[in-house]
């Protein structure tokens, strides 16, 4: 493992040859394999997808998109290096903490983590403020729509009763055919809002989490990874995203699980006040896409454990929650 990961880094610029390191955790995830690592230089978080080669093309157009939105200054994002082997690699961060971590966690400080929250509000919007001219640049050759849009339409998809080709999914569709019609609605629009532009559409993160989040001390301030799906679309699908993950973290058992909806209401008022969006229209556009994210998460949990009709038929009410509920939750 150690030389596997020395090789890695040294192919990819982060260390030199003589520099001995050691993965200080591993995590083996449904989709992914992640580990961090500590190096001379700061930490540095490396992921690799399970059964997805990340040379290819689509990458880099996403990665060149990001590059192109985010020069000349990209604040806060850390964009990946792609190992030989298809591991992203993204060096230079403040620590090995993930948002999402800290937040189930409980006991770290919660002005520390609105204040990160409060700065990737910020940096979001100028994200997708500069996104729109390359957006416009794209239009006639759209990259790839963001991952977790593609798992959702395939859901949609099959419940508008085309063939399923997995078993287990045939009876999430099953569901989601019987008793919840009119999220399927709302999230066949969402996926769809990524096939026609509009003069609104910039460059999206495209999974904008706080799994994608690394939060350090007051010093380091926060970075953001995982660009590698990003794609062209409606910036309130970032925002969704966010939400959406925050909504499955304020449901879990953890001492910190508190603390979601208080974050989730600085993210909206960083970036309204960074981007001159009303939250309320915001939180309107942005709720159908904080649904999409939970029923991708869903998709991604069937794939991998099976079907568990209650864990299913949770997800389902959370995420038709998430839009019928709009603001409530979050003001």
């Amino acid at each position: 493992m150690t030389k596997e990961l020395q090789k890695t880094l040294v192919a990819t610029g982060v260390i030199d040859a003589c520099e001995v390191v050691e993965a200080e955790s591993v995590v083996e995830g449904v989709t992914c394999v992640t580990t961090t690592v500590r190096t001379a230089s700061g930490w540095v978080w490396i992921e690799r997808e399970y059964g997805v080669e990340n040379s290819g093309r689509a990458l880099a157009e996403r990665l060149e998109l990001c590059q192109r939105a985010l020069a000349p200054d990209p604040g806060i994002a850390v964009l990946p290096r792609v190992a030989p082997d298809g591991s992203l690699v993204y060096p230079g961060l403040p620590s090995g903490q993930l948002l999402s971590d800290l937040i189930l966690a409980g006991g770290v400080d919660e002005g520390v983590l609105s204040a990160r929250v409060r700065e990737l509000g910020t940096w979001a919007a100028r994200l997708h403020r500069r996104g729109v001219r390359q957006a416009r640049r794209r239009w006639r050759h759209l990259p790839p729509r963001p991952w977790l849009v593609e798992q959702v339409q395939t859901l949609c998809d099959r419940a508008s009763g085309r063939m399923a080709l997995d078993i287990e999914l045939e009876r999430v569709q099953e569901l989601f055919l019987l008793d919840h019609g009119g999220l399927r609605d709302e999230l066949g629009a969402s996926c769809a809002a990524f096939d026609r532009p509009s003069s609104g559409s910039t460059v999206v993160h495209g999974e904008l989490t706080p799994g994608y989040v690394i939060c350090g001390s007051r010093a380091d301030g926060v970075r953001v990874i995982g660009f590698h799906r990003a794609s062209i679309g409606p910036p309130e699908y970032d925002i969704g995203c966010f939400l959406g993950e925050l909504a499955e973290l304020g449901r879990a058992e953890g001492p910190g699980y508190r603390l979601a909806p208080a974050l989730g209401r600085v993210l909206i008022d960083a970036y309204c006040e960074a981007s001159g969006f009303a939250a309320a229209d915001l939180l309107a556009a942005a709720a159908p896409f904080a649904a999409l994210k939970v029923v991708a998460h869903l998709v991604r949990y069937v794939r991998a454990f099976g079907f568990d009709r209650s864990l299913v038929s949770a997800q389902l009410r959370l995420a038709e929650d998430l839009i019928t509920e709009g603001s409530a939750r979050w003001v």
